[in-house]
């Protein structure tokens, strides 16, 4: 079983911002169970055409009352050209120790899943950059 829902519909982005909370949960009977490893798809059609222009890609999930960063994609540049990345996080896996408010590096993952997800991104500009991206997720029960 999986279901696919868009954190980002393919947009162009000139700013920093934060995407909106949805819910990826599946349901069985009439409970509602967290998915055991979801899939995240950053697909970036259109860079910035400056080296200086960067976005920043991440996804959050929601933890109690707090926002955590569970994927940092590898950061774009304006020089770019388009690009996918695939990450991938599962619950029961063994996380080492961190605080909480600590920055996730680019490229990394933390298999953390909890019942809403949402894309943030961070966009650093030399210019008037402008990035076309889309962010999927796709949760997968075991």
């Amino acid at each position: 079983m999986a279901q696919r829902i868009e954190l980002h519909p393919s947009a162009a982005r000139t700013s920093t911002a934060t995407g909106s909370a949805l819910p990826l949960v599946y349901l069985s009977g009439e409970a509602s169970f967290l998915y055991s490893e979801v899939v995240f798809e950053l697909d970036v059609t259109a860079a910035a055409d400056v080296a200086g222009d960067e976005i920043d890609v991440f996804v959050q999930t929601k933890f109690g009352i707090k926002w955590i960063d569970v994927v940092h994609f590898t950061k774009v540049i304006g020089t770019d050209t388009t690009k996918t990345f695939i990450a991938k996080i599962v619950s029961g896996i063994a996380e080492s120790m961190y605080e909480l408010s600590s920055a996730l590096a680019a490229g990394s993952e933390r298999n953390i899943i909890g019942p809403k997800f949402r894309a943030r991104w961070v966009v650093v500009s030399a210019s008037a950059p402008s990035f076309t991206f889309t962010v999927n997720a796709t949760g997968v029960a075991r």
